[in-house]
């Protein structure tokens, strides 16, 4: 019994680590507009890429 013990763990952490964990990778982080006029809108698309072998799930997004 103690020798499949260690069998056991290590099969676990396989399972774990394989499960498919989403990674989220972006063409660029950040984008400088520069100088604007008054009451410009500026709108500018960051494209991203799900690298990871998961589903992506985005549940929030902020503008700094």
């Amino acid at each position: 019994m103690k020798r499949t013990l260690p069998f056991v763990f290590i099969i676990t952490l396989l399972i774990a680590y394989c499960d498919g964990t989403a990674r989220i990778r972006f063409a660029e982080t950040a984008y400088d507009f520069g100088a604007l006029p008054q009451k410009y809108t500026a709108k500018h698309m960051f494209e991203f890429s799900n690298t990871g072998s998961g589903t992506l799930h985005i549940s929030d997004i902020r503008a700094d």
